[in-house]
């Protein structure tokens, strides 16, 4: 450990250096992947790499990032060694920058094996990062403003003239995917830096693939774009989370890859989010008992479940016989997950300890009532599934999705999507409300919580229509909000009104979330009232001083002024509206 961290403080050190004295490139890295097992090693290793100021040269500290990322891949590193390495990997940035731009740049294009070192110490960062606990950690240890430095470097290469690339690399951005870009979105992901995430991704947007420099593989491609698709549901950004996740259903492919199929299961359930409401009624209930049995394949449900039509033709034959396989499945109250060895989703993968992504196969199956289609899920990774979930949440009916999500919970929660089928639900309960609303003028709080079927009842209805009328345009996009939802509440009598004469008061008008029209509208509205106001006591005046009464009064009032002034008579009382 002393010699390798002795040649990475040598002027002139780079990489090759310190992983390879001899100079025989031939060979396994003379730095041994499993010295960090040896707590002595790992400290000097460690306080070499975070010494202030620094003692190592930025080249040659990449090739000593380099050296065990072997360890952090497959080995088992603990938590307080991978935040280390993380601050490691922050703190020698300089050096990994650098050792890019040279592989990059015309007198460094030779040295390839630079940029092979810069892409392992990568990816041991991602390994790192994903054995990490808390997440607030990863933010902590400042790797992703590192990551964000690597992956913005501009790379040229002999035959990139492109318009693009050109006006990419004139700006500062990046627009070839890197390692870099990837093993940033799994940080980000990981740490919940959704935003900065999103930021980055609009600012270098990713537009080729060259893997002359750094190697690249589809499964790299996949998983950058899988990962942007779930940093855009943390960011409530649902079409730009399914345009990522089609990304990844169109690819070209001869096979269908693990990522492929996590990312169609989450993009049906965000597409269902999405969807509006057309009036297709073919299959509608609400009734707490509904089966969904023998109900006929919507136009709108069909539409959830089309693939995009550049989809590869492996990818299409595959999704396609998952649907029609397994759309009439029926779950058994024994129904397992399918146990992978590796997860997609960042949160098992933790728990699992697994890096990155994995084309792996289920090793079992969901268990089905009769048996047969056992075979089905074992093939098509419960997709059937998913396709039975979208189906009853476009026919509203809430009894059969919630017993699909109960039976199968075990399967959303290794997928990673089970709070998205809780949104769901959510999302149904709204639908429901909003076609009472077309029926009903009013209904009982009581009735809506049995036709919803909702656990608490009264309380929960009120709930749920408290917070349809808070939210209005906010969630447009999600829940069929294309008019603001209104709804007046009677808890005297336990009756709600729907509609906007009921739904609120002039004082209660929110200004802000209306566009030119309503505002203009909603004004001359509120003119017509005040001149028929000013109409009405101007006719009043009128008909009250042209009155008999009004005259017989006014001649009585004079007399008795008189009586008043002369010393005589009594004071005027005052008058009431009902003399006139």
């Amino acid at each position: 450990m002393n010699n390798a961290i002795n040649r990475a403080a040598q002027p002139g050190a780079t990489a090759s250096s310190v992983l390879f004295p001899t100079g025989d490139r031939s060979s396994i890295y003379s730095f041994p992947p499993t010295a960090l097992s040896d707590p002595a090693d790992a400290e000097c290793y460690f306080s070499a790499l975070l010494s202030q100021p620094p003692i190592l040269n930025p080249r040659g500290a990449v090739g000593l990032l380099a050296g065990p990322a072997t360890y952090f891949l497959s080995g088992d590193p603990s938590t307080d060694y991978c935040l280390s390495y993380l601050r490691a990997v922050a703190a020698n940035v300089d050096g990994l920058v650098d050792a890019v731009r040279g592989t990059s740049s015309a007198a460094g294009r030779s040295s390839t094996t630079e940029a092979k070192f810069v892409a392992d110490v990568l990816q041991a960062t991602g390994g790192a990062a994903v054995r990490c606990q808390v997440r607030s950690d990863i933010s902590h240890t400042g790797v992703i403003p590192a990551l964000a430095k690597i992956a913005s470097v501009p790379l040229l290469e002999e035959a990139e003239t492109s318009i693009e690339t050109v006006q990419s690399i004139s700006s500062g951005g990046n627009s070839v995917l890197t390692p870099a870009h990837l093993v940033l979105m799994q940080c980000c992901l990981l740490s919940g830096h959704y935003r900065f995430a999103t930021k980055f991704a609009s600012l270098h947007p990713v537009y080729a693939v060259r893997p002359g420099i750094f190697p690249i593989s589809s499964e790299n491609y996949l998983r950058y774009f899988y990962y942007m698709g779930m940093i855009h549901i943390g960011s409530d950004d649902l079409r730009s989370a399914v345009h990522c996740f089609s990304i990844c259903l169109t690819i070209p492919s001869q096979i269908v890859s693990a990522i492929t199929i996590a990312a169609r299961k989450k993009m049906l359930l965000c597409n269902c989010l999405l969807c509006e409401d057309e009036g297709d009624n073919t299959s509608t209930s609400i009734a707490p008992n509904g089966d969904g049995k023998g109900t006929q394949l919507s136009y709108g449900a069909q539409r959830l479940l089309d693939i995009p039509i550049s989809a590869s033709p492996a990818v299409s034959r595959f999704l396609g016989a998952a649907v029609t396989a397994t759309s009439s499945l029926s779950l058994s109250q024994d129904s397992v997950a399918p146990q992978t060895s590796m997860s997609l989703d960042p949160e098992l993968d933790r728990h699992q300890g697994a890096v990155g992504a994995s084309s792996s196969q289920a090793s079992s199956p969901l268990i089905f009532e009769g048996g047969r289609n056992r075979d089905n899920e074992r093939k098509y990774h419960g997709l059937g599934v998913y396709g039975d979930m979208v189906k009853a949440y476009h026919s509203g009916d809430i009894a059969n999705f919630e017993r699909i999500v109960t039976k199968a919970s075990s399967l959303l929660v290794a997928d990673g999507n089970f709070g998205l089928a809780n949104q769901l639900r959510v999302g149904m309960n709204h639908r429901a409300v909003r076609k009472l609303s077309n029926i009903y003028e009013a209904i009982s709080l009581e009735k809506i919580g049995s036709l919803l079927a909702l656990e608490g009842g009264t309380s929960e209805a009120e709930t749920l229509l408290l917070e349809m009328v808070a939210v209005k345009r906010r969630h447009a996009d999600v829940f069929f909000t294309a008019e603001p939802f209104e709804a007046k509440i009677d808890h005297q009598n336990g009756m709600v009104y729907f509609g906007k004469e009921h739904g609120y008061q002039d004082n209660d008008l929110d200004e802000s979330d209306w566009d030119s029209e309503q505002r203009q509208e909603a004004l001359k509205e509120r003119m017509m009232q005040c001149m028929n106001l000013a109409e009405k006591i101007r006719s009043l005046d009128v008909k009250i001083t042209t009155s008999t009464k009004y005259q017989s009064v006014v001649a009585r009032e004079a007399t008795v002024k008189v009586a008043v002034g002369s010393g005589g008579g009594a004071p005027i009382a005052p008058r009431g509206v009902a003399e006139f």
